[in-house]
């Protein structure tokens, strides 16, 4: 039962933060001259970002946890009855947005697939952990076999 409960204050905080921290992340990028598309909804939500000719996907859920939970790893998962405090709760989320956008804009700004992941070897010590996935086009697959 409690649980449940716990489920439904996630689910309930989620509802009403989600469309907020997109719409936050929308003008960041904007900002930051990075062309965004969104797609999906809650966990789900998955933005496609495109600088010059890079282009990322950017998914949300673990983000959404981490400002929603006290531990997103931890189960099961408890709620943060300090978001309940609206100053706590823009000071976690520009912080937790702020580490995503240190990776973003580092993954954006080398042209050198190599620099990129040196690059972010160097600001893994500050992380918990960093996954990146690398897709390569089929021109580079076969720039690479020849």
């Amino acid at each position: 039962m409690r649980q449940q409960t716990e489920n439904i204050k996630i689910s309930q905080f989620l509802t009403f933060a989600t469309p907020l921290i997109c719409k936050l992340l929308e003008d960041l990028f904007c900002i930051l001259d990075i062309k965004s598309t969104r797609s999906g909804e809650g966990f789900d939500t998955v933005f496609c970002l495109k600088k010059d000719d890079k282009e990322l996907r950017f998914y949300l859920s673990n983000l959404l946890l981490e400002i929603t939970t006290t531990d997103r790893d931890k189960r099961p998962l408890q709620f943060d009855e300090n978001l309940n405090d609206f100053k706590f709760f823009l000071e976690k989320t520009s912080s937790i947005i702020n580490s995503k956008l240190i990776v973003l804009l580092n993954i954006l700004s080398h042209d050198d697939v190599e620099q990129t992941v040196e690059s972010i070897a160097e600001l893994s010590k500050d992380y918990e952990r960093i996954s990146i996935v690398r897709f390569d086009n089929q021109e580079t697959q076969e720039k690479h076999n020849s």
